[in-house]
């Protein structure tokens, strides 16, 4: 079912491909969740290094819907390909029965060299391209998403990027990691504006330690209130008093509660949800507290 179907508030769920050649970890965590989630997204890693290997999402996702019968989304990157090779994976995918892709620019290399990367595209290049009237894919009425970063210091340079790929055929948004409520309101209120008025999914995490926290905010530029910081670290600092100096559990517990906080406060904004690098023991908290 494509996104823009959806009747309800949908709730997705983002893993990885596997580094190896099996999907049997894949496909237990999928069938797990499957009674909680309406559909599973591949992502590629964030931070990719030269040497790094890993199963290709649209092969990853058709596996699991061919398995398993759920709804799935492989993310396609500009990063590291060219047309060929995504209209392979768009062909693979149509004919499984996919129809919905996450369209992201891609994170570049770590390290010194980036010699290996091919960026023949940008995502509202490549979006305009699968959507052209005379391209198969418009036949086949496919449904693209596209990112939209609300923790941006620049909103209307955000929602001006937006407005672009939303001319070329976005169907949807799916934002990054938002924890910032009020900078989120005003930057859909300012597309809204612009005449942007398609499903928007939120991405979400749950903070499991202070120090996962502090790298979302310091390396990604993720907006994290300092409330919400001092609560994991009160919950942690409390657990070492009790002796229990990995608090784990208790830690999560605490960010599941703030994760819902957020969405909730967005709900009003939002379409559904993306729930990523999570254990799976928070997805399943995080869907049951919605209700």
């Amino acid at each position: 079912m494509k996104i823009t179907e959806f009747d309800g508030y949908i709730k997705m769920l983002e893993l990885s491909p596997p580094k190896i050649p099996s999907l049997s970890e894949v496909f237990d965590k999928v069938e797990r969740v499957a009674g909680y989630f309406d559909m599973i997204t591949f992502a590629e890693p964030l931070i990719r290094r030269e040497g790094d290997s890993y199963m290709s999402t649209v092969y990853t996702s058709l596996r699991v819907k061919d398995r398993l019968g759920i709804d799935v989304i492989p993310y396609l990157t500009c990063r590291e390909h060219n047309w060929r090779d995504i209209s392979a994976n768009i062909i693979a995918a149509l004919d499984a029965h996919i129809q919905n892709f996450l369209i992201l620019s891609g994170d570049r290399y770590s390290g010194k060299s980036h010699s290996l990367e091919v960026r023949e595209f940008y995502p509202s290049k490549l979006i305009g391209k699968i959507k052209k009237e005379d391209n198969l894919f418009s036949q086949q009425n496919v449904c693209l998403g596209t990112a939209f970063n609300t923790n941006s210091q620049e909103i209307k340079k955000e929602v001006a990027t937006l407005k672009k790929k939303f001319e070329n055929g976005a169907d949807f948004i799916q934002t990054q990691l938002i924890f910032d409520v009020d900078t989120g309101k005003e930057a859909f209120e300012l597309a809204l504006k612009e005449g942007i008025e398609i499903p928007v999914i939120l991405e979400v995490t749950v903070l499991k330690s202070y120090k996962y926290a502090k790298n979302l905010v310091d390396n990604f530029g993720i907006v994290i209130h300092q409330e919400y910081l001092d609560r994991i670290q009160d919950v942690e600092e409390k657990e070492q008093k009790l002796g229990n100096p990995t608090s784990t559990r208790e830690v999560e517990e605490e960010g599941v509660k703030i994760t819902l906080e957020v969405l909730k406060q967005l709900k009003d904004y939002s379409n559904g949800l993306c729930i990523s690098w999570v254990s799976m023991d928070s997805a399943i908290e995080v869907v049951g507290g919605l209700d």
